[in-house]
């Protein structure tokens, strides 16, 4: 007797379905959460180029060639990371005021975050203050972070999944534990 049977074409058939859904629901978990992560690895990244200008004193030259008085050119060092929708942007805090401001501030760069990932629909900004020979990280409510208090921004994902990205007084950011 040559050949397989019904019974054995039958049950390796299934087989292969039940193993082709449980890869297909593995590789949707698996893209869900590589997402996350790049865009994860994305919000460090804009922060710290953030941080490393501000410590540097850098400052955009289209910034200072707007800038006044000394105090304006002062200002041009004040740089922040903005989040609104699929945007980020770094920017100059230059009205002073430890928020961004689209009207007003110096913007310096924009990034679009990763495919799928989408922040709140207001602006939440952090913003890095020199004050040698530290620096001060002033939160999305425009009050300087303490080391016991970090600050938060929550991130929506394609699937329907929140993440919340803590921020911390140093500028480094974790997902908060859900």
């Amino acid at each position: 007797m040559n050949g397989f049977t019904l019974i054995e074409t039958v049950v390796t058939i299934t087989l292969i379905a039940v193993l082709t859904t449980m890869v297909a629901v593995s590789w949707s978990a698996l893209r869900q959460q590589q997402t996350i992560t790049v865009t994860l690895q994305s919000v460090r990244a804009l922060l710290a180029e953030a941080k490393q200008e501000m410590l540097a004193g850098e400052r955009a030259p289209a910034c200072l060639s707007q800038a006044v008085s000394a105090t304006d050119q002062e200002l041009c060092s004040k740089i922040g990371i903005a989040f609104e929708g699929t945007q980020a942007i770094i920017f100059a805090d230059t009205n002073d005021n430890n928020r961004f401001d689209e009207a007003t501030d110096f913007i310096v760069q924009r990034e679009a975050l990763p495919a799928g990932a989408v922040a709140p629909a207001t602006w939440q900004s952090w913003i890095f203050a020199s004050t040698p020979p530290t620096f001060i990280l002033y939160g999305p409510d425009g009050k300087s972070l303490s080391p016991t208090a970090p600050s938060s921004l929550q991130v929506t994902f394609s699937a329907g999944q929140v993440k919340t990205f803590t921020v911390d007084s140093y500028g480094h950011v974790d997902i908060a534990n859900s």
